[in-house]
This record gives structure tokens, sequence and C-alpha cells, in this order.
């Protein structure tokens, strides 16, 4: 057993018992009304199964409408309903009702219409299936009776092609916020390596400054130590000097001469008297 893909928009279901629904293909005569149609205009298509009994001697138990199954209790409520109303609903929920089951009781037979078109659309949201908005003027409710297309139907393929669209895009968003989330933390964790190396970068070059200074405080030091040996070294070792007596005359207040001595170095300069 298989659902039945309730999607054309020439499709209407119906019910004459509350056990089977019965889907019909709408063939109308572009030559009767647009807001009536004859029994004639109707061609039924398949019979799904609303009962367990029933299911053994038909094809499908399901419908299938806007990507939504109506089966089970929801499908036996939907066959009783359209059984009572005498409702033939498309999956746009535009109706038409078969005024000849009430006997008279909406449309006098003299008038000699059949199935007469409503306003109103059928509420396909009770079967948790999308129930598209009500076309805004009648005229344009049943284009398809001409033979054009229907625009409301246009419309609500039009909304599930973009739900689709919507959902597959939902979906590509997803899988780019994850890769973002992803790609945020490898970004973070690079930044935290980065943080490390530019703080082991600094701690190198303060060490290695450091290093260089206390290399040039030591130079300096050796520097000022060879000054200091080379000055103690000449203040240690003076050149070699050699006394010679000189005799000369010193004027006195007597006038009187007395011997003098001069130190002498090799060049016979005066270092001291």
């Amino acid at each position: 057993m298989a659902p039945f893909e309730f999607n054309s928009t020439t499709h209407f279901v119906a019910s004459s018992e509350s056990t089977t629904i019965d889907v019909y293909e709408l063939t109308p005569s572009t030559t009767s009304p647009s807001s009536a149609v004859r029994t004639t205009d109707w061609k039924i298509v398949v019979t799904v199964a609303a009962t367990s009994h029933q299911q053994q001697e038909n094809q499908y138990d399901a419908l299938k409408l806007f990507e939504e199954e109506i089966t089970g209790r929801d499908l036996s409520n939907l066959a009783e309903y359209l059984s009572q109303s005498h409702f033939y609903v498309n999956p746009l929920g535009n109706c038409f009702i078969d005024v000849s089951a009430g006997d008279g009781e909406f449309v006098d037979p003299a008038f000699g219409v059949q199935f007469l078109r409503l306003n109103d659309t059928f509420n396909w949201s009770q079967y948790d299936a999308v129930n598209p908005p009500p076309p805004s003027t009648v005229g344009n409710l049943w284009d398809t009776h001409h033979g054009f297309p229907h625009r409301s139907g246009e419309k609500s393929e039009a909304i599930v092609d973009y739900k689709k669209q919507l959902n597959e895009k939902d979906e590509k968003l997803g899988k780019l916020k994850t890769q973002l989330r992803s790609n945020t933390l490898d970004l973070e964790s690079a930044k935290r390596d980065m943080e490390k190396y530019c703080k082991w970068c600094y701690d190198f070059t303060c060490r290695y400054r450091d290093t260089i200074s206390a290399s040039e405080a030591a130079a300096k030091i050796r520097r000022r130590r060879v000054k200091v040996a080379r000055s103690t070294f000449v203040a240690l070792s003076p050149p070699a000097v050699s006394i010679s007596p000189v005799r000369c005359r010193v004027p006195l207040f007597k006038e009187e001469a007395i011997d003098a001595f001069w130190l002498l170095d090799e060049d016979e300069n005066i270092i001291m008297r």
C-alpha cells in the first residue's frame, strides 16, 4: 500500500460513503458557466481506502498532500466529512458542492445545475497539510475550467518550491555556520600560539639585550683595568734617570756662591731640583 500523490489542481476528492475517498479529475466543457459543472465533467481516477477492510481491495491507503500524508483516523474523518457535506475538494482547497444530492435543498433542480462552485476554501491545515490562501477574486478562482492554468495553484506550487529552496538554503546556512565556528576556533588557537611566540621572542630579546649589556660593561671594566694597569706600570716604572752633580753659582744676599745639585734624565733634562 502507498499514498496517492494528491497534488494536481484538476484532481478533487469526494466520498459517496464514509469508508472510501474517490479521486476525480475535472474536465469541464469550456462552454459551461465558470461557476457550475455537470456530472459528466467528472472522471474518477482512483479510490483511496479509509478503513482496513477497504484497504485490501484498493491500491492506496493515504493521501499525500504538500509533503504531508493524511492516513489512518484523519483519512476516515475526511471521508466522513466529504460524504456528509457533498464537497469535491482539490489540493488548493477549492470546492464544488454536489447540489443534486440535496434533493433540492441547495439549488432548485429546475435550473439544471448539478455542481456549484463555492467561494470559500477548504481548510487542509486541520490535517497538518498546507492550506493555501484563498484567491483574491471570484473571477480567477477556477480558470482551469476554461482551459487556463489555475493561478492560485501556480502560486501554491511556487510557495512549495520556495519552501524547498528555503530548506536547502537553511541547510547550507547551517553548514556554513558550523564551518564558521570551526574556523573561529582555529583562529583563536592560532592567535594563542602567536601570542606565545611573541612572548617568547620578547623574553629572548630581553635576555639577549641583558647579555649584550653585561658584555659591554665587562669590556669597559677590562679596558679601565688596562688603563689603570698601564698607568700603574708607568708610575711604578719611571724612566731611568741619572743624578749628575752640576756645579753652579747661586747668588745669595751676601753674594756668596754655593754648590747646587739638579736631578737630570738621560737627555739631560731637569726632572727635579
